[in-house]
């Protein structure tokens, strides 16, 4: 059998971690950051304008006890991708905003959103039905 040898052109940088706690908009400066959503009252996040390149994870860290999380794109930009929601493939297409949704989160349900330059392009995985969708 022949043996193929993989190159690696290069790796995305290690993320930084924060927690959150309240409303946010988020800058290029925060670019390759881990927020932990850690509050029990929901509350938006807002990305920065399109910049290839940009990255962003967001995290559950503590259950909600009375409104969702929301991820929210600046205005006219749009999600694209798709997420594991217990166990199936939940597609996200031209949506505004893509939340963690209460009572479905759980701790550690996550979404990574990645900038092409012309849209968020998004994936995660959110273990209970529900746990994850997308709107406009």
């Amino acid at each position: 059998m022949a043996q193929r040898t993989l190159t690696h052109a290069g790796s995305m940088p290690a993320l930084k971690s924060e927690i959150l706690t309240a409303a946010t908009t988020l800058t290029e400066q925060d670019n390759n950051t881990n927020y932990v959503l850690n509050a029990a009252a929901g509350f938006d996040v807002t990305l920065p304008a399109l910049k290839d390149g940009l990255r962003f994870r967001f995290q559950v860290g503590a259950n909600f006890a009375t409104s969702n999380m929301r991820i929210v794109s600046p205005t006219a930009t749009k999600f694209e991708g798709s997420v594991i929601v217990d166990g199936t493939a939940v597609p996200i297409a031209s949506q505004t905003y893509v939340r963690f949704k209460l009572p479905a989160e759980t701790i550690g349900d996550y979404v990574e959103v990645y900038c092409d330059g012309s849209n968020y392009l998004v994936s995660g995985v959110a273990e209970a039905a529900g746990g994850i969708d997308a709107s406009t």
